[in-house]
């Protein structure tokens, strides 16, 4: 078993992140927008992003990205190198990152749960995808 290539879990946590921060610019910032803006009205906030939560959640889906890659190369030994291993770290990081905290949320009844409930779909779809495309760059040949 070959020790973690930390270097290569940095480079595609920074990919897979990068794709998470398009995704949810996408999602939040184009498709839902309007939806948005509504439910934060209704609860007083402003509509608009200020610069420092667009700064906080580019961070957090760089972080995410990290983790997901971070998982896949501590799981990777046990599981072996390939995509079917990286889904499951994609799910693993979905279900902690994104359904357990849309499930409190739900719970809380403050936000429109149709919304939640895109967000959390959609977020399935785009941590597969950005956990594939992260540990596709991840190489552990490097570091032993």
């Amino acid at each position: 078993m070959g020790r973690m290539n930390y270097a290569r879990v940095l480079l595609g946590g920074l990919a897979a992140g990068v794709l998470v921060a398009v995704g949810e610019a996408l999602l939040n910032g184009v498709l839902l927008k309007e939806d948005w803006a509504a439910a934060m009205s209704s609860l007083g906030k402003s509509p608009e992003m200020t610069v420092v939560q667009a700064v906080g959640y580019n961070l957090w889906a760089l972080l995410l990205g990290m983790s997901a890659v971070w998982f896949y190369a501590a799981i990777r030994p046990r599981f072996g190198p390939g995509p079917q291993t990286a889904a499951c770290a994609g799910l693993a990081i979905w279900f902690v990152g994104y359904a357990l905290s849309t499930a409190a949320a739900l719970i809380s009844e403050v936000l429109p749960a149709r919304l939640l409930l895109i967000a959390v779909a959609w977020g399935l779809a785009e941590v597969l995808i950005a956990t594939l495309a992260g540990c596709w760059l991840y190489r552990e040949d490097a570091a032993t």
